[in-house]
């Protein structure tokens, strides 16, 4: 891949030449519209998102009535919907875009950009998040992925599901299509998919993967998979795939070793990356990650402004996935430092469900429970809250969620009856580890 960025960019400014004088005055316009959409795939795989919007856009006001449902219409409506994705996130205009290249994909019979769309609006509703909808994408991508045959399109079919259950905490499921789509993948059609989106569904299920294996109690395993992520991701020499394991990498990091250093070095390294390439909702997403790292520091009042400036951003590029849960953890830390109430105000101002069905939701409960004590509203209100997050975290399979839900719990209590019940619920749930006893969550519990 880098050589053949290498032998692009040769002739890039040929063609940008080319497509200059297309458009003109002088230009012809039918031309003009064959070379944008013959050059899409060249401007995604050099990452110039932003050019590509321009070239896009100016080619779809020059379509005629023979070019409306073309195949060049639909892989320019394609082309431009990707980027408007990457570089403002998922906006009613991108969905909208998408929209449009599926219907232009079914009546063409074109299976692959069929599987494209539904892929891209799948990844809409995951981020909403709207999981009932994303569901249905997902089945449907399926469904195509069969009829088709083709390997890679079922691998992709699996991986939607795979975040799909993962995001509504059903761990097991998840984990089991993640595997079978990272197994029975095939490399040719997962290059093609980078080489027109300039997005890797391999780096996102091995980030996702990983966070599953920290979910099921083992963190050694899941930062192995962070790094088999970030160094594919690398590898590729694309800006969304590094953006996406940088992010997966720095929270899952912050997870399992919040106070480590390198923590912090990957939010920064998103933070950077992402700015240079204008993928916005990942660039947002690394200053919520360094707005956690920099409370832990007592930078309070910086580190808050720093959240909502990131907050805001995610909720214009409509990236709402990781939004409780930052909250939620920024609000924990600031409780921490010493500023309780202001901790308990973070929370509330988030709005936070926590009758969601999602896979941070145990900590949701947790983290409640934990204001509840600090802000004096009583040890049985604390308790109701590690309860239920004990509860969601068997059913999810979660035992890293359990873990602190049972340590919260045996720290809280003050009767004898009832610390001796908790500690036995600590005792059996640090009993299940096999791995990773020495990160900060398993010494506190011992």
């Amino acid at each position: 891949m880098p050589e053949r960025l290498r032998s692009l960019g040769i002739e890039v400014d040929n063609l940008r030449a080319a497509l200059n004088w297309a458009f003109s005055e002088e230009g012809d316009a039918k031309i003009a519209v064959e070379l944008a959409a013959a050059s899409a795939s060249t401007w995604m795989a050099m990452a110039l998102l932003t050019e590509c919007r321009e070239w896009m856009t100016r080619a779809i006001s020059r379509l005629d009535d023979a070019s409306a449902g073309s195949r060049q219409e639909m892989i320019i409506q394609s082309a431009l919907a990707s980027c408007m994705m990457f570089t403002d996130g998922m906006t009613e205009e991108s969905y909208a875009s998408w929209a449009k290249t599926r219907l232009l994909a079914e009546c063409l019979n074109d299976t692959q950009c069929q599987l494209d769309s539904l892929l891209v609006l799948w990844a809409h509703q995951i981020r909403l998040p709207s999981y009932a909808e994303a569901t249905e994408l997902a089945d449907r991508c399926g469904d195509v992925a069969e009829g088709s045959g083709n390997r890679g399109a079922i691998a992709t079919a699996n991986y939607m599901r795979g975040v799909t259950y993962h995001h509504t905490g059903r761990i097991l499921q998840a984990e089991t299509c993640f595997e079978l789509s990272l197994h029975r993948d095939d490399e040719a059609t997962r290059q093609s998919l980078i080489k027109r989106f300039g997005y890797d569904r391999k780096v996102d299920a091995l980030a996702v993967l990983a966070n599953l294996a920290w979910l099921r109690g083992c963190p050694d395993q899941a930062r192995r998979l962070n790094l088999m992520s970030v160094a594919e991701a690398r590898q590729l020499d694309h800006a969304v795939p590094l953006c996406v394991a940088l992010a997966w990498a720095s929270f899952n990091a912050y997870l399992t070793s919040p106070d480590d250093l390198e923590t912090e070095a990957l939010a920064n390294e998103l933070v950077d990356h992402a700015a240079k390439y204008a993928v916005e909702s990942y660039h947002v997403f690394g200053l919520g990650m360094q707005a956690l790292c920099r409370v832990r520091r007592d930078e309070g009042d910086t580190a808050l402004a720093t959240l909502y400036h990131g907050l805001e951003k995610l909720s214009a590029a409509r990236y709402g996935v990781f939004n409780w849960i930052l909250q939620a953890e920024f609000a924990r830390c600031t409780a921490v430092a010493g500023r309780p109430r202001q901790g308990l105000a973070v929370f509330e101002r988030a709005k936070i469900d926590l009758d969601e069905n999602q896979w941070y939701v145990p900590e949701l409960h947790r983290i409640r429970g934990e204001l509840a004590l600090t802000n004096n509203e009583g040890l049985a209100i604390g308790r109701q809250y590690f309860l239920s997050a004990l509860e969601l975290s068997d059913r999810q399979a979660s035992l890293s969620w359990a873990l602190r839900a049972a340590t919260s719990l045996a720290i809280a209590e003050t009767s004898a009856g009832r610390k001796e019940a908790a500690w036995r619920t600590l005792q059996a749930t640090h009993a299940k580890f096999r791995e990773g006893l020495e990160t900060v969550d398993l010494r506190l519990a011992r």
